[in-house]
């Protein structure tokens, strides 16, 4: 998705219409899905981030996918209200 980009800015656009699908980079927030998707890449996550996987309780794993799955969202939705909000 990193490397979609249709038009080259301004020059290569009609006039109103967009060209660019910057926006998709947003998208990317969604790969970290796949840290919460099981209890080994849970573990492995904590373990980068400076956790002990034997002190998480069992709700860890459903609240990380609960906070992941709602920032996702927002993200997502925020960058395309930002791409096609009217200048």
């Amino acid at each position: 998705l990193g490397m979609l980009h249709v038009g080259g800015g301004a020059q290569g656009v009609e006039s109103g219409a967009r060209g660019s699908f910057t926006f998709l980079r947003v998208l990317r927030v969604l790969k970290l899905q796949r840290y919460v998707r099981d209890d080994e890449s849970f573990s492995k996550l904590q373990l980068a981030l400076g956790f002990l996987p034997s002190a998480t309780r069992r709700t860890d794993l459903p609240l990380a996918r609960v906070v992941l799955t709602l920032a996702s969202l927002v993200l997502v939705t925020s960058g395309f209200l930002f791409e096609y909000e009217p200048q």
